[in-house]
């Protein structure tokens, strides 16, 4: 493993697994002192042989003895965003089993300084980007038909000097929606589906749940005025490897019925459906269930049979946990100023984690759990409408995209079925019509639109705490930037 002498060393958090097997399990507990790493690791009730590795290389061996402790000095790490991972093996076991991770940032992150290049929307994105402090973005764009063009401006990886290219993939989020979306309609107009069906009998909800959701339809999910909330990470089966923490590889599965119980245990009933706008990820979870009920194969299967690979987009995958799992061409995200946060449930571990990695991507699919490039989105956008072969049929675009169903607002925007829309006709594909939508995890946020026949994609590695003011702004300076 290359090195770099010297390479200051930031603890990030740290985490305890609860799936390993072990019992009991070592004390151990990751320091950082003068910007080192250090370990300090106390044999429970048996001898053990601990070694911490970091991408699979060990980098610090240790024989110790039942109720003995140790101090492991890391040394030097590569530059980057580091997962450092404990293995700890027994007398008589077969295999070592990771006991506890540490997230580590070796090396001083690069600043993004934007230099102009002569594209109104590149400069005016690059700047805001420098302004918000945030490492970078990838932006795609193409007319109706056009050709795709994409730019990459700052860091993959801050710290470890990685520069973006237009190849490197982020985590889409709510950019997502739209391909829920077109799932659905693809079924309706198969016959398979109404979107008038309630959600309690797409679901086959028992009459306990069933009496929460009276009177929510498929479209009043899709809507965002369900007017019931749930927590769909409830009950939620771990996607790693017990004894690895390793991502397994298959994470295609069909949601349990076991799972789905849970999650709709968690169902309150806030508003009447369809009295208002309330933007709740969950309802599309929610969708990609109703997809694997009627389907009969799992979400992710679904969309890359029907919406993927039908455009030849053969490399988009659902994202995952770990960064030291994550894709090849995977960016780095990057904190900032987010604090960290307990990780999810299903990860199986206890601690605190950087809060871009708290998240258990897998279990997010329907509701934004895919890979992308910026080019990805935008030829995606570009065949709802524009490109044969279209993901939707004409009318289903116009349902996907008129105000007929949108929930009271009082602004010249709406939320149609997966997408923002503002349309002065409020129905129908007029010149006028412009849709978008944001997409935001911690440590990543984007933009998909449609303005004045111009696609765009905006993918960026870094999410600052007041996300909602820098969202908005990042709206303004796009439309300024295309002269609407």
């Amino acid at each position: 493993m290359e090195t770099i002498t010297k390479q200051i060393c930031r603890l990030q958090g740290q985490v305890t697994s609860l799936q390993s097997g072990l019992n009991p399990l070592p004390e151990a507990l990751f320091q950082e002192e003068d910007g080192a790493i250090r370990l300090r690791i106390k044999a429970a009730g048996h001898a053990l042989m601990a070694s911490l590795r970091c991408n699979g290389e060990s980098l610090v061996d240790a024989q110790i003895d039942a109720g003995g402790e140790a101090l492991l000095e890391v040394g030097a790490l590569p530059a980057g965003q580091q997962v450092l991972r404990l293995h700890c093996q027994v007398d008589g076991a077969l295999a070592p089993v990771v006991t506890h991770i540490a997230y580590v940032l070796s090396g001083d992150l690069a600043t993004f300084r934007h230099e102009r290049q002569g594209d109104p929307l590149v400069d005016a994105i690059g700047e805001l980007l420098e302004k918000w402090d945030l490492p970078g973005g990838v932006m795609a764009s193409a007319q109706e038909k056009g050709e795709i063009q994409s730019t990459a401006i700052g860091w993959a990886d801050a710290a470890a000097g990685v520069p973006l290219n237009e190849n490197h993939r982020f985590r889409a989020a709510s950019l997502g929606k739209v391909i829920t979306t077109a799932s659905i309609y693809q079924l309706v107009e198969q016959g398979s589906l109404s979107l008038d069906i309630p959600v309690a009998e797409a679901l086959g909800m028992s009459d306990r749940h069933a009496a929460v959701f009276e009177g929510a339809s498929i479209k009043h999910l899709l809507r965002m005025s369900c007017g019931v909330q749930v927590d769909s990470a409830t009950g939620a089966p771990s996607p790693l490897e017990a004894g690895t923490l390793a991502e397994k590889p298959d994470l295609h599965s069909i949601v349990s019925r076991d799972w789905l119980e849970q999650v709709l245990d968690t169902a309150q009933r806030h508003f009447t459906p369809g009295e208002k706008f309330d933007y709740h990820t969950d309802n599309y979870w929610l969708l990609g269930r109703i997809i694997e009920q009627v389907s009969g194969i799992s979400y992710a299967d679904y969309v890359i049979r029907n919406i993927f690979q039908p455009l030849g987009l053969n490399d988009i995958c659902l994202a995952t946990t770990f960064a030291d799992g994550r894709h090849p061409d995977e960016v780095i995200y990057h904190e900032g100023d987010c604090p960290p946060e307990a990780p999810q449930a299903a990860m199986g571990v206890e601690g605190m984690v950087p809060a871009p990695y708290q998240r258990v991507m897998p279990i997010r699919d329907a509701m934004g759990g895919w890979l992308v490039t910026a080019a990805e989105m935008v030829k995606l956008n570009q065949h709802l409408t524009d490109l044969a072969p279209s993901l939707v049929n004409e009318a289903s675009l116009e349902g996907m995209l008129g105000r007929e169903g949108a929930a009271p607002m009082p602004t010249e925007w709406y939320y149609g079925d997966g997408l923002f829309v503002q349309n002065p006709a409020g129905r129908g594909l007029t010149p006028q019509l412009v849709w978008w939508h944001f997409g935001l995890v911690p440590g990543c946020s984007g933009l998909l639109a449609r303005i004045r026949g111009r696609h765009i994609s905006l993918l960026v590695n870094g999410a600052p705490v007041k996300q909602n003011i820098f969202l908005a702004t990042l709206w303004r300076v796009v439309l300024k930037a295309v002269g609407r």
